[in-house]
């Protein structure tokens, strides 16, 4: 990998550890349609692919099936609604972030946010954490017909950025960002930080994206990641 321009960044499980929240969101939603709480463990196997994605398996835990759709949206309404309430009170950077951050933007990289949650929480919450002054382009969940796996999210921060696939990184934690990064044809960097549907990303990735380097941390990475910067 040379010549590299950019680095696309994962949220949740990449930059920050926002389990607590989510997890805080769901019950609150849960109990407020007198249905059982989730353990954290449970949350944090539904998380990659998205809020609906993560309503619609919460409830199927719940209820051992789906109900219907217009009641799924109704609830994830609900849930956007208790996340705004909820967001940030138990959310943190992971360590070295900022500073992880920083080397890589005064290295030479344009950085961009792709992430499958909506626009406004995102945007609130990057505020909320000092992370919004990274970056030049950001993409959320909201803004593109599909989340990841699809390459949507990403395509369209290339396009912003102004730069081909060859020339980006997608930095992620999860099945979702690496097959992200294949369907968009990019090249991908994994941390061990995040979720990965109850699944070990480094286990996961020696089959399924034997291209992708995986650090522990995103400060374990800045050395490789600098060394390809343009």
């Amino acid at each position: 990998m040379v010549n590299k321009k950019a680095l696309l960044f994962d949220l949740d499980g990449t930059l920050i550890d926002s389990l607590d929240d989510l997890v805080s969101a769901i019950n609150q939603t849960m109990t407020a349609n007198n249905l059982s709480s989730l353990s954290r463990e449970a949350v944090s196997r539904f998380i990659g692919k998205g809020s609906f994605i993560l309503v619609e398996k919460a409830l199927k835990e719940v209820l051992g099936k789906l109900p219907a759709k217009n009641v799924v949206e109704q609830i994830h309404r609900q849930y956007l609604q208790n996340m705004l309430h909820t967001q940030g009170r138990y959310t943190r950077c992971f360590d070295g972030v900022h500073a992880s951050l920083d080397a890589l933007k005064n290295g030479g990289f344009c950085l961009a946010l792709v992430t499958n949650k909506p626009r406004i929480n995102t945007l609130r919450l990057i505020q909320q954490l000092d992370l919004d002054r990274f970056f030049s382009v950001i993409v959320a969940g909201d803004d593109t017909p599909n989340p990841k796996p699809a390459p949507d999210i990403l395509m369209v921060a290339m396009t912003q950025l102004g730069l081909a696939p060859q020339e980006c990184i997608m930095i992620g934690d999860s099945m979702n960002d690496a097959l992200a990064a294949q369907n968009a044809d990019t090249a991908c960097v994994l941390l061990e930080t995040g979720y990965n549907e109850g699944i070990g990303i480094a286990d996961w990735a020696q089959i399924h994206a034997p291209k992708a380097k995986v650090f522990a941390t995103l400060k374990d990475a800045v050395p490789f990641l600098k060394k390809i910067a343009r």
